[in-house]
């Protein structure tokens, strides 16, 4: 709900309300083992906020604050005769104990108007989220190995430290760029247990565990320009840097200093957009700078550069025909979840819409 409540403050207010339940299950058709999980997490939010016009021209204060309150209930795992496919020593039923987290997130923002179509900003606030319900009761094979549940996992919480532009430069080409440094507790990340299992493959695959991480540090910029010549042919570039590290582990020391794992350093991205009456061109290109694969930062994934193309026409007003190719010159890499890139990928496609 938006309002002012004169001519120089606007009120927000708001609320966000989110629920889920799992029931699943894991069956092995080669192996014994069974494991059963269940669990609710419920999550709502209230927040509020005004946009106050300071008597300096052009010059706007943004304060607002958010109340979260989080709740895990009626979570269970239950593990029939494992084996060596998922590890656990013996059977065992565990109901976890139901919790419940809230936070109150304060922000404040400076924002500039330059024009119409150019503004500054400066801004601060917090942010909390609450556990991925998977991550506190599911266990199972995923794609870097096997993952067990952590019933006690805790919210994270970061605050925001921003500034950044955007707006029109000249003529047709506008510009959005923002600075930021982003210190982060009880950062969710998945940690590698130490321990191994079997889970089909050609060797032991790893276990994995996600945990509270006590104090993470992520700075970053991002730059992304779009110009466009009268309307038909539009350039995108879009550039950013990311420095992402852990500080503090209570869980082991070997891993502070390290580098989040699937964090890229640099990500580039270019592309050009043609339309006219028959049909629209998107042609794009990317660049994923090398990642680590792994939180002990052992596993170096190379960077990889791969060129896409779409293609699709308009006919009749409502069917639209579109052809794309991803990867155009079949590039091979590893992907972050330590599997061999599909290489060259092609789809094509109708979509009506009445």
């Amino acid at each position: 709900i938006t309002r002012p409540l004169s001519q120089k403050h606007l009120l927000t207010s708001g609320m966000e309300a989110r629920g889920g339940n799992v029931s699943g299950q894991e069956l092995y058709r080669t192996a014994t083992d069974e494991i059963y999980y269940s669990g609710s997490l419920g999550f709502i939010g209230l927040y509020i906020q005004d946009e106050y016009t300071l008597p300096i021209e052009k010059l706007k204060l943004i304060a607002g604050i958010r109340a979260d309150v989080a709740s895990f209930r009626k979570g269970h795992q239950e593990v029939i005769n494992p084996s060596s496919k998922t590890g656990f020593p013996g059977s065992f039923y565990e109901n976890f104990t139901s919790t419940g987290w809230s936070a109150i997130s304060p922000k404040l923002s400076l924002q500039y108007n330059i024009s119409p179509e150019k503004t500054t900003y400066i801004l601060t606030g917090a942010g909390f989220n609450p556990p991925n319900i998977d991550d506190l009761v599911k266990s199972g094979k995923i794609r870097k190995g096997f993952r067990l549940a952590n019933p006690t996992l805790q919210p994270e919480k970061i605050m925001n430290f921003e500034a950044g532009f955007k707006g029109k430069i000249f003529d047709e080409l506008y510009l959005s760029t923002a600075l930021y440094h982003s210190p982060g507790r009880d950062f969710h990340y998945l940690v590698a247990t130490g321990d191994t299992v079997d889970t089909g493959g050609s060797s032991l695959k790893p276990v994995y565990r996600r945990e509270n991480i006590s104090r993470v540090s992520v700075t970053g910029l991002e730059l992304n320009l779009v110009y466009s010549f009268k309307r038909q042919l539009s350039l995108q570039s879009g550039y950013s840097y990311n420095h992402s590290v852990i500080r503090e582990y209570s869980g082991s020391e070997t891993l502070e200093g390290n580098f989040l794992a699937e964090v890229p350093a640099h990500l580039l991205h270019a592309g050009i957009t043609w339309q006219n009456r028959l049909f629209t061109v998107l042609l794009n290109c990317n660049y994923t700078d090398s990642q680590y694969a792994d939180d002990e930062n052992m596993v170096l994934l190379e960077d990889h550069f791969l060129v896409n193309m779409k293609l699709q026409t308009t006919i009749l007003n409502h069917l639209n025909i579109y052809f794309t190719c991803q990867n155009i010159f079949d590039v091979e890499f590893i992907d972050r979840k330590n599997q061999l890139s599909p290489g060259r990928f092609i789809m094509t496609g109708l979509k009506y819409n009445f």
